[in-house]
């Protein structure tokens, strides 16, 4: 059973023709998807009417997208509010005024996911993981090799300090005794 129809208002977004939706229950007007690929009929996903949709980004199950612009990504589950998202995997969480480009969040004990804009490469606390560029280890391997991946990545000095203050802040934040 179809959730949403399409008003037939469109808008030019970054060289995407974006359409508007409205929701069939109650008629609320919502956000703006490309295709109807861009968003499920199932469960109780929405885009609300400040959110765009587009390229290869597919929302569903609970995620709520009320503000900001999807590219590219699986929107799982989840509130959205002035986010970027060009790639990556989200399954629960409340992301606000974030730029993502990659990764995988999940809602758990550790509660929302938290991004930080290093020097070289964003770093990620996700789930039980903690994500640095393309490296994504568990906090106790980055404690113990931090010095020897970020050289074989060609980190400065300088670099790798910082990146290991990153990853004592996320093992304070996770519980991990350093």
């Amino acid at each position: 059973m179809k959730k949403y129809e399409f008003t037939g208002a469109t808008v030019k977004f970054r060289g995407h023709t974006l359409r508007q939706i409205r929701r069939l229950s109650d008629g609320e007007l919502g956000g703006w998807i490309q295709s109807e690929r861009s968003l499920s009929h199932n469960d109780s996903c929405w885009v609300y009417s400040h959110a765009y949709v587009c390229r290869d980004a597919f929302v569903s199950y609970d995620a709520m997208v009320h503000s900001g612009t999807i590219f590219r990504g699986i929107i799982a589950g989840g509130t959205f509010r002035r986010v970027t998202i060009h790639g990556g995997e989200f399954y629960g969480g409340v992301h606000a005024n974030g730029v993502y480009h990659g990764g995988t969040y999940h809602d758990d004990a550790y509660g929302s996911p938290l991004q930080i804009q290093g020097s070289v490469n964003f770093v990620n606390i996700s789930g039980r993981k903690l994500v640095i560029g393309c490296e994504e280890h568990t906090i106790e391997h980055w404690l113990e090799c931090y010095e020897t991946i970020g050289a074989g990545h060609g980190y400065t000095n300088g670099e790798i300090e910082e990146y290991r203050r990153y990853i004592e802040l996320a093992a304070a934040i996770m519980g991990v005794r350093t």
